[in-house]
């Protein structure tokens, strides 16, 4: 796909933008976007949660139920952009108003993809560790005077937003989500890719699809642009730009860490460079994870120009991203909330919690996403939630999914050594009759609502 085909269009042209599934965490971002440009803005989803209320506190109109009478007559009367995500069914009411009266309505990645337009983008793409990558990558370009422009997968903690803007910077650090093939509405200066597994194998089919989806989105890269991956990686890389990769203490790569001492969860440690060393680096945030998130946003932002002193700064005081590794209660009783939901991504995070705690029994409580992608990848989560001491299961989150006969968290306890079923509405009582060395909560569903009850629980007993 050549850079002149881009599907993108002058935003400037229309007065308003109405988001169909405005709580999901990309389009609460480019809400807030849009109302920082002036436009009027409102939208639509399912259920109240925290993220709506915040954008309703911020003066944005959102209903709840799928009606469009109930859409403001001041944004029906306006030339009004929709935006959907494709979580919401194609025969919603509300976009069957949207579509009768000829409004244009996009899909949620075409409009990043021209807010991305009419910058220098970086992008940050792979099957897991974007959100934080991208947190950490925009953070440390925000030390820089002129700030920096952002759109995150989820809430920043030095921030507690999805979205930063600056209007003295050209840059825009984005996640680049391949979920929907989204990332293919972005032509990138800078691109990262940290990993590509098979994922969404109910778009992609196989994992050679995506592997071509991935070359496909490093192809967009423009002429000269700079592209940087885990050094284990293996795919065609075009001759128009350069290419470089990272790991944690590989050598071979051509960013990698030396030198690395863990404290206290996290880690110094010195970085080998293509034109140096910078020695004496600290991540700000736990994790042998973020170690190498660390690694890989410092190649990214020395490949845009970041000083050495920027780097440090914004290296050891990044602090993470909501329901990333985020350590909720410590001490006698440590509970830590993630989002993992692959079975890569709870591997990782049992790993880090492990090393962290090398004696301590780690629980977890899983709540699978997805019955497609459980079916897909049945046996490696069983491999990987078998690296537990003890595991609870919530029955399967759906989505926007139907379930599927004999996918159960049945079947997967029954494999799963030392697990057992777990109704939501027990979850709590579980938590207050038992006391649990290292617990970990996962998953992408709903199971992050109960994290504050469970972090209230457990302080209060220690």
């Amino acid at each position: 796909m050549l850079e002149a085909d881009r599907n993108t269009f002058d935003l400037k042209t229309f007065g308003a933008v109405y988001l169909a599934g405005i709580g999901g965490i990309g389009m609460s971002a480019i809400a807030r976007y849009c109302r920082a440009m002036g436009m009027t803005v409102e939208g639509y989803d399912l259920t109240k949660t925290p993220l709506t209320q915040e954008l309703e506190s911020e003066g944005i109109k959102i209903i709840y139920q799928d009606d469009p009478t109930l859409i403001s007559p001041e944004i029906k009367n306006t030339k009004t952009l929709v935006v959907r995500t494709p979580a919401v069914p194609d025969d919603l009411d509300i976009l069957t108003f949207w579509n009768s009266i000829q409004a244009k309505v996009i899909r949620r990645s075409q409009m990043i993809g021209t807010i991305a337009a009419g910058h220098k983008l970086i992008a940050i793409s792979g099957t897991h560790g974007k959100t934080t990558t991208t947190a950490l990558t925009a953070h440390i370009l925000n030390q820089q005077p002129q700030g920096v422009n952002a759109f995150i997968g989820g809430i920043a903690a030095n921030y507690g937003t999805n979205l930063l803007l600056s209007e003295k910077s050209r840059l825009l650090v984005a996640e680049a989500d391949e979920f929907d093939r989204a990332f293919l509405q972005f032509y990138p200066d800078i691109a990262l890719i940290s990993s590509i597994d098979s994922d969404h194998l109910d778009i992609y089919y196989s994992y050679q699809n995506i592997l071509n989806a991935f070359e496909q989105f490093v192809g967009q890269i423009k002429e000269n642009g700079k592209l940087i991956f885990k050094h284990s990686l293996k795919f065609a890389i075009p001759s128009h730009i350069e290419s470089y990769t990272y790991d944690v203490g590989n050598s071979k790569a051509s960013f990698y860490a030396k030198n690395i001492q863990p404290l206290n969860g996290c880690y110094n440690f010195d970085l080998i460079t293509p034109h140096g060393e910078i020695k004496g680096l600290k991540t700000g945030v736990p994790g042998y994870h973020n170690l190498e998130n660390s690694i890989a946003a410092s190649a990214l932002t020395l490949l845009a120009g970041i000083d050495t002193n920027s780097l440090e700064i914004g290296l050891k005081t990044f602090r993470g991203v909501k329901r990333r590794f985020e350590v909720l209660c410590s001490g006698k009783e440590t509970y830590i909330d993630d989002y993992a939901h692959h079975p890569q991504e709870i591997e990782s995070c049992i790993n880090s919690a492990r090393i962290i705690h090398p004696n301590k029994k780690i629980t977890i409580i899983f709540q699978p996403h997805l019955y497609s992608r459980t079916q897909d990848l049945f046996s490696d989560f069983v491999a990987a939630l078998s690296k537990a001491d003890k595991t609870y299961l919530l029955p399967i989150y759906p989505a926007r999914e139907k379930p599927i006969p004999g996918v159960t968290s049945q079947k997967l306890a029954s494999k799963i050594p030392n697990s057992e079923l777990l109704e939501p509405e027990k979850l709590t009582e579980l938590i207050r009759t038992q006391h649990f060395e290292v617990l970990i909560t996962m998953g992408a569903g709903n199971i992050g609502n109960f994290a504050e009850t469970i972090q209230k629980i457990i302080n209060a007993r220690v």
